[in-house]
């Protein structure tokens, strides 16, 4: 990676983690105040409506977004021929959105579940028309004015969600918010990046993309079945309270790594892009993401494993058991937010490399697992058993990327022992420290809990850099030096 490079991505990195960070406590914020306020059966009407949503979604883009920031040289048919498609698929799936919302009913136990889908379609033709500065800023690499839409959305989401949440809206805070974020993002984007509209058609930059598009669009598919397909199967099999308890069990398991993802991939797969013919520096730039990213993600995701009980007692429950059924699930799904950390980084490798088939390889063995045992797990085990089998067949996905990246970059196992094992070793003392630890923290107040989790963030830190003589904060230091010196 050149020098320059280097330095455009870290910045970018920087500016998308400070986005990404400014989302995520919003998001919190947002999330713990509507858990205190809404009911398991609000969460479950919502999250059963997003089902439909996003799982019609996949469709209104087919990899057309990416096929388009990977092009690697973009004229006005190959930008417009991406725009046309985009429209004319969002304005088609709205459409379809309508057509099957009334079917709904018959699998939830919830009359509102047909209103809410059809209010949220309109977010399919909404999200069009910031499909062009979105990829002309990506492709440019220029951070500073994408993160823009970004915060604006995010800002707007939170704070209308907690008015609506807390003047009796119940779950159509969450539907509106969604709505009216998704305009505000696209306006600003229009406003930092103003592109012409027009509408143009290359049949062979269309099939272009689609052949690049294809399996991404049919793994993004399959990813979409292996994250939902558990709320669908827990909201019809167990009901829309179960579903509930699973969706803020799952959504709190799998936030950080999802915040930690955001934050990578959208720069890193272009800037990987530009490396793609470089295996050395390929390999290098992907393994010091990694030991980055799982740092972070299992500080994040371990400490509030080790206070999970407290975390649903005193911060979402507001002091009470409300949300405590769901505390087996919340850890089981924390335990998969850590693997997520470990494995999502992959994914801008494969994609870099224009390995969009393994992709969708790898979520056929993923999903096969899931799907096969999906209804068993939910009937015999509940929402704990969709729980550990989400995890394993997540997990699973690695039968496949390990052997790529070591026939591609020359990656071995010795390679990613050096990443995990202060990792793992640091989450180890850290949990028995705490467990030894735990009648100190017995006060049954939130200040216990803001006690524990500072003390379990800050002691895996400070045991991680003893390990690896501060290595990691050490480089922080020299990139930023150099950046700011270059």
């Amino acid at each position: 990676m050149s020098s320059s490079l280097k330095i455009k991505t870290i910045r970018n990195i920087g500016l998308n983690a400070f986005a990404n960070l400014t989302k995520f406590f919003l998001s919190a914020i947002a999330s713990i105040i509507l858990a205190q306020n809404l009911s398991a059966s609000d969460y479950g009407v919502v999250g059963f409506a997003m089902l439909f949503i996003n799982f019609l979604s996949r469709f209104s883009d087919i990899g057309i977004t990416d096929a388009v920031i990977r092009k690697d040289k973009l004229d006005d048919r190959g930008l417009y021929t991406g725009y046309t498609t985009k429209f004319f698929l969002g304005i088609i799936i709205c459409a379809v959105v309508f057509l099957l919302a009334p079917q709904a009913k018959y699998f939830f136990d919830n009359g509102a579940i047909e209103t809410v889908i059809k209010v949220l379609s309109v977010s399919f033709v909404i999200s069009t028309f910031g499909f062009l500065p979105t990829c002309l800023l990506t492709r440019d690499l220029n951070y500073r004015k994408l993160i823009i839409p970004q915060l604006f959305s995010a800002i707007t989401n939170a704070a209308l969600s907690i008015i609506l949440a807390l003047t009796g809206f119940n779950y159509w805070s969450i539907v509106w918010a969604n709505i009216v974020s998704s305009t505000i993002s696209v306006i600003i984007a229009n406003c930092v990046r103003p592109t012409k509209i027009k509408f143009q058609f290359d049949k062979t930059i269309f099939y272009d993309y689609i052949s690049f598009g294809g399996n991404l669009f049919l793994s993004g598919l399959l990813i979409y079945l292996i994250f939902n397909a558990d709320n669908f199967v827990v909201g019809t099999v167990i009901g829309s309270s179960a579903l509930g308890l699973y969706a803020i069990a799952f959504n709190w398991g799998s936030m950080i790594s999802g915040r930690l993802y955001d934050v990578v991939h959208s720069v890193l797969f272009p800037t990987f892009s530009r490396i793609q013919n470089n295996s050395d520096k390929l390999k290098t730039s992907y393994l010091k993401v990694l030991e980055y990213m799982t740092f972070i993600g299992v500080l994040s995701n371990l400490s509030l494993l080790l206070c999970s009980k407290e975390f649903l007692y005193f911060v979402l429950g507001h002091g009470t058991d409300k949300w405590m059924p769901a505390l087996t699930t919340f850890r089981i799904m924390l335990i998969y937010g850590i693997i997520r950390t470990f494995l999502e980084p992959v994914g801008n490798v494969l994609l870099a490399l224009g390995k969009s088939n393994l992709l969708l390889k790898s979520s056929l063995i993923s999903g096969a697992i899931e799907l096969s045992l999906l209804y068993p797990a939910a009937h015999y085990f509940g929402i704990e058993g969709v729980a550990i089998l989400v995890t394993l067949a997540y997990s699973a996905q690695y039968l496949i990327y390990f052997p790529f990246l070591k026939n591609e970059v020359d990656l071995d196992y010795i390679d990613l022992l050096r990443i995990v094992k202060p990792v793992m070793l640091s989450a180890v003392v850290i949990s028995v420290l705490v467990f030894a630890l735990d009648r100190f923290f017995t006060s049954d107040s939130l200040f216990s809990f803001a006690q524990k989790i500072i003390f379990s963030m800050i002691g895996y830190a400070l045991f991680y850099n003893a390990i690896t003589k501060w290595k990691l904060f050490k480089e922080a230091a020299a990139l930023i030096n150099t950046i700011r010196t270059y």
